[in-house]
């Protein structure tokens, strides 16, 4: 035997030493690969275990392998109860045996399945609202088993079925408001209607009075006279208005082709705002698709407040009108006495005033019928105004 140098001795040493570190390397990267299997493991265990829905697996022959706590909690069976054995025997029950097994067959054939409502039974034979899912899993492209998932949906359903019965008796109430609604309107349009005879006799009567006897009457009872005269002609205006207020929505105006240039003319000069008032149209309005009664109403009590309600020496009003591809929106702007932001909702409900007659005529009906009116034809009205600063009133009106 050859006796090595110490020069050989000490090469085979440094390739010892080599192979030690190269397999100590081996073995940590081995274990630090168990390590990371073990903490993927841990991980998806905790997933499983803390999942809310009920997740179970099982193999190709459709025996239950594994389940998670919330299997447990929803179908009452313990995991011991459940591995080993065909889940479908133990929470299909007997009305959807077949169509939990249909269901199985389909998933451990390797399909996907589009997700399901069914039911499923507990331990204690109580039916669960649930919603299944189920998908094949594959190992190397080999079909190994199935995991089905069940979501507890009862809450879900139950919540489903007040809605549906909360809609359907919103619908019926929706219904009893809208004839009770018609019933009002025709009753206010009845007795208004009928309310014009007296009132019109209260008128004349008041009126013969003055002309026959006013030469025999003092002081005081000719302003009784007068006083009763002026509340009849008043309650008249009031009347007038109730009937134009309860015929929008009651009565379906026509539909045409209305031209918006000759309808503002004929509106201002039977409005005889004065010759002191300025009205500033656009220099070419358009002929839009609505209805021309309703758009007397709009522009008739737009116009007439806003020299009305107008305390300058001039009053100023402009009209505005653009197109906004699927509607028209005009305003009526002015220069009076303007709105506090405050009563911007107030204005348009019906009998609301802001100043008392003596201050301002009117009835107070006027801007309801002007909402009413917008809305009937599927628009919205709004105002911007201040205190002294004037008031724009906007709105518009879709194209038909």
């Amino acid at each position: 035997m050859k006796t090595k140098t110490k020069s050989e001795l000490e090469k085979e040493l440094i390739k010892l030493r080599r192979k030690i570190t190269e397999l100590e390397k081996s073995e940590t990267q081995s274990k630090q690969a168990e390590l990371e299997n073990e903490e993927r493991r841990l991980y998806l265990q905790a997933v499983l275990t803390n999942a809310p829905d009920a997740i179970i697996t099982m193999n190709a022959k459709h025996k239950t392998i594994m389940c998670n706590q919330g299997a447990e909690e929803l179908f009452g069976y313990s995991c011991d109860e459940m591995i080993g054995n065909d889940i479908d025997d133990l929470i299909a029950g007997a009305d959807k045996f077949e169509e939990a097994r249909d269901y199985s067959k389909l998933v451990l054939d390797g399909k996907n399945v589009s997700t399901t409502e069914s039911v499923r039974y507990r331990k204690d034979g109580s039916p669960v609202e649930v919603m299944v899912a189920g998908s094949p899993i594959f190992i190397d492209n080999k079909l190994v088993g199935a995991v089905a998932v069940y979501t507890d949906i009862t809450d879900l359903k139950r919540m489903k079925y007040e809605i549906e019965e909360y809609s359907q008796e919103l619908e019926h109430k929706v219904e009893q408001l809208q004839k009770l609604n018609e019933e009002l309107s025709q009753y206010t349009y009845a007795v208004s209607h009928d309310l014009r005879a007296p009132l019109r006799a209260l008128i004349n009567y008041s009126r013969f009075l003055q002309e026959d006897f006013g030469d025999k009457l003092n002081e005081i009872g000719k302003d009784y006279i007068q006083s009763i005269a002026e509340n009849a002609l008043y309650m008249e205006e009031l009347v007038v208005d109730l009937l134009e207020y309860s015929r929008i929505g009651r009565i379906k105006p026509k539909t045409n082709e209305v031209d918006l240039g000759k309808l503002l003319d004929n509106i201002i000069s039977k409005l005889h705002p004065g010759d002191n008032v300025q009205i500033i149209l656009p220099p070419k309005l358009p002929i839009i698709q609505g209805s021309e009664l309703h758009l007397e109403q709009i522009f008739s009590n737009l116009l007439s407040n806003a020299f009305k309600f107008n305390m300058t020496l001039k009053p100023q009003i402009t009209v505005e009108c653009l197109d906004k591809g699927n509607v028209w929106e005009f305003a009526v702007r002015d220069n009076g006495i303007g709105i506090d932001p405050k009563y911007f909702d107030k204005i348009f409900r019906i009998f609301q005033r802001l100043h008392t007659q003596e201050e301002y005529e009117g009835t107070g009906i006027g801007l309801a019928i002007v909402k009413k009116a917008i809305e009937e034809q599927g628009g919205t009205v709004w105002v911007v105004s201040a205190p002294n600063k004037g008031s724009v009133f906007s709105f518009t009106l879709p194209k038909k």
